[in-house]
């Protein structure tokens, strides 16, 4: 019996320039890959002073205007790997419990409050509902993701400026008292 190779460009679907790509994924996935994956970088220590250290305010849906511009020193976060230090402040609930979460700059930039400037939070994509929500309305230090941007709902209004996605909550290290 001879054994049939299925290929993903079987019906002519894939350009020749990608099959390249895709059995090099192939490759790394099924852990046949010559070289070993890179290492992620360590996280980058950023504070509110670098990413509320600007005025940006968005322009209105069928407003004229282009959206500012953002600091190149912020630009250069997005898709970076950092560790900051914020509030931790539940914006979603569920049934019993906290569902969604942002990080603010400070304690009192709570949901129920003013709305802070876009810069001076974080919305929390992703990570452990249960193991955040023992952290709300307390400091924490947080790794993830940072994503740099305005992202907009289906009506055109800013919905965040930042977010995190992968976060991972840094335990304090333990003394040597």
């Amino acid at each position: 019996m001879t054994r049939r190779r299925c290929r993903p460009d079987r019906f002519g679907l894939v350009p020749r320039a990608a099959r390249a790509g895709l059995a090099a994924s192939a490759l790394a996935w099924a852990g046949c890959a010559s070289a070993p994956p890179a290492e992620s970088p360590a996280p980058r220590s950023v504070d509110w002073g670098l990413l509320a250290g600007f005025d940006w305010q968005p322009a209105e849906p069928g407003e004229d205007r282009a959206d500012p511009p953002v600091p190149q020193d912020v630009a250069a976060l997005d898709g970076r790997a950092i560790e900051i230090e914020a509030e931790l402040a539940p914006i979603t609930w569920g049934e019993e419990s906290a569902l969604g979460f942002v990080l603010t700059r400070a304690p009192n930039s709570c949901c129920l409050c003013v709305l802070p400037p876009f810069t001076e939070w974080i919305e929390i994509l992703g990570g452990s509902p249960a193991e955040l929500e023992r952290r709300i309305f307390g400091r924490v230090r947080i790794r993830g993701v940072l994503a740099v941007g305005p992202q907009r709902d289906e009506w055109g209004y800013v919905r965040s400026f930042y977010r995190l996605r992968e976060p991972r909550l840094v335990e304090d290290e333990p003394s040597g008292e």
